[in-house]
C-alpha cells in the first residue's frame, strides 16, 4: 500500500471514529448582549418575534402579562410557584409557549407564568418580553460564548479546550432547587458557594451572611451604594468597590469585582451568585444532563 493510501485510510478511519471531528451543537442560536444580559429573539406559534431573557436563576419560565393577553395565551389564575424568583409574590397566570423557535432550535411547549416585566425592561433598556428558565434549561446542555455572543446547544458534551485557565466542576444542586451551584470556589482563599445566575449583570455578588462569615464587614464602609434590579419586579440595594482572587479548582481570575447585597436577600441557600459579568470573557457550558459546569477562557 502506497504512502498517500495509507494516509487516506487513516484519515477516513479518524473521521469515521470521530477523531477529527468536534461535537457540533445542535443549534446555534445569536443573542444581543444589553446590559449585561443574554437576550433571545423567540417567535412564539408563528407570532412576532420577541426578547427573551435567558436566566438560570429563574423558575419558572415568566412572560410579560399584556403580550400573554395579546397573545390570547391566559389558560387560568395562578396563586405562587414554590421556589420562583418572585420571592414569595403571587404571580398572576398560567400561561403555556407553545411552538418556540429560537434560532435552528424549536421547543413544542413551554410551562410559564405570567408577570409584570415593566421594571426589567426600563433596567435593561429595551422591551422584554419573557424569561426562558429552568424548564426550558432542565437536561439541555447549553453552551454561552460570551466572547461571540452565541448560545450552542448540544445533545452531547461538547469537548473542552485544554488549557489552564479552563476548568470543569461538578454542578451541585440545592434540594428542591433549580440553580447551578458551585461548591468549591474560593474567594481570597475562603471557601464559598455560589449559584451561577445568568440573569444577574454582577459579577460576584455576595449575600449577607456570607459577608458577615467571611469578616468582610469593614469592606462596607464608604461603598457606593446603588439600586439593582432583584428579580423581575423589585429592587435592592448593593455596595460596589473591593476586589478578590477567585479560584475554581485549578483555575484562578484575579482582581474579580466584589458586589455586596444589603437588603432583600434574606434566606438565601448559597454565599452568592456569579453573575454575567463575571463570565463575559469566558464560555461556560452548563451540562444539566450530567450535571457539570465547564468554564473556558
Amino acid at each position: 500500500m502506497s504512502a498517500l493510501r495509507t494516509v487516506a485510510v487513516l484519515v477516513i478511519m479518524l473521521l469515521v471514529c470521530g477523531g477529527l471531528h468536534a461535537q457540533e451543537p445542535i443549534a446555534s442560536v445569536p443573542f444581543a448582549w444589553i446590559a449585561n444580559q443574554i437576550i433571545l429573539f423567540v417567535e412564539l406559534d408563528g407570532h412576532d418575534t420577541l426578547n427573551f431573557q435567558l436566566d438560570t436563576g429563574a423558575n419558572p419560565s415568566l412572560i410579560d402579562e399584556s403580550v400573554a393577553r395579546r397573545l390570547d395565551l391566559i389558560v387560568r389564575p395562578a396563586r405562587h410557584a414554590p421556589g420562583s424568583e418572585t420571592n414569595g409574590v403571587s404571580l398572576d397566570y398560567v400561561a403555556p409557549l407553545h411552538h418556540l423557535k429560537i434560532g435552528s432550535l424549536t421547543v413544542d411547549s413551554l410551562f410559564a407564568m405570567t408577570v409584570d416585566l415593566s421594571l426589567s425592561s426600563s433596567y435593561i433598556g429595551l422591551p422584554l418580553h419573557g424569561v426562558l428558565g429552568y424548564g426550558f434549561l432542565r437536561d439541555r446542555i447549553v453552551q454561552i460564548d460570551y466572547k461571540r455572543h452565541v448560545v450552542r446547544f448540544y445533545d452531547t458534551t461538547p469537548d473542552i479546550a485544554d488549557g489552564d485557565g479552563n476548568v470543569t466542576v461538578t454542578m451541585a444542586m440545592i434540594e428542591g432547587g433549580t440553580t447551578p451551584v458551585i461548591t468549591d470556589l474560593e474567594l481570597d482563599g475562603q471557601s464559598v458557594s455560589v449559584g451561577i445566575d445568568t440573569g444577574s449583570s454582577f459579577n460576584l455578588l455576595l449575600f449577607p451572611e456570607a459577608v458577615s462569615g467571611l469578616g468582610l464587614e469593614d469592606e462596607l464602609y464608604d461603598m457606593a451604594v446603588d439600586p439593582v434590579l432583584h428579580g423581575e419586579r423589585e429592587e435592592a440595594h448593593i455596595l460596589r468597590g473591593h476586589r478578590a482572587t477567585v479560584q475554581i479548582q485549578s483555575a484562578r481570575f484575579r482582581s474579580v469585582a466584589v458586589e455586596f447585597a444589603r437588603w432583600n436577600w434574606e434566606n438565601q441557600e448559597t454565599d452568592g451568585t456569579l453573575g454575567n459579568g463575571f463570565f463575559r470573557n469566558t464560555r461556560l457550558t452548563l451540562d444539566y444532563h450530567n450535571g457539570e459546569i465547564s468554564i473556558e477562557r
